[in-house]
């Protein structure tokens, strides 16, 4: 009797797994990691827009600030100009330019 196979395997594959390409690996894993990138920017940028909202009155008070303390009346303008731009009703702005208006002089 003989133990030899009739028709031995060319490569052992025992205690291997078996083998999967590169490429159908890292697919599916890269297609995750895109789609978790993607769902972390978008959670992000909702936290920034919730954060800049929040933030929004101060920014404007700081310029209300910044236009009482300034020496020229240009700086005083581009100051309250800058609160407009976000907030064009904004009532103290609007009121300190028409102030602004009268202190200038005629030619």
């Amino acid at each position: 009797m003989n133990c030899v196979p009739a028709n031995p395997p060319r490569h052992s594959t025992a205690g291997r797994a078996p083998s999967i390409s590169a490429n159908r690996l890292a697919r599916p894993w890269s297609v995750a990691y895109s789609l978790t990138i993607h769902k972390l920017r978008i959670v992000l940028a909702k936290v920034l827009v919730h954060h800049l909202r929040r933030l929004r009155p101060l920014v404007i008070q700081a310029w209300l600030w910044l236009a009482a303390e300034a020496d020229g009346l240009e700086e005083k303008r581009r100051c309250l100009d800058a609160v407009l731009q976000p907030d064009p009703k904004n009532e103290p702005a609007t009121l300190a330019l028409l102030v602004l208006d009268q202190k200038r002089p005629t030619n």
